[in-house]
């Protein structure tokens, strides 16, 4: 059943696979970063007058 799928030697399945591993740590390294930043840092911010979107 796999020989009848030509995905094994194709460049759209290599590029699939990076893309696919790369979303995943993309997303989730920096989330992780963004729950170790200090509580001050967007309290100061808010004070400053930052918002959701600036």
């Amino acid at each position: 059943m796999s020989e009848s799928i030509p995905v094994y030697d194709s460049c759209r399945a290599a590029i699939s696979v990076q893309v696919a591993f790369r979303i995943g740590f993309c997303v989730i390294v920096p989330t992780d970063h963004l729950w170790t930043l200090p509580r001050g840092i967007p309290q100061a911010a808010v004070v400053d007058g930052a918002g959701v979107w600036t």
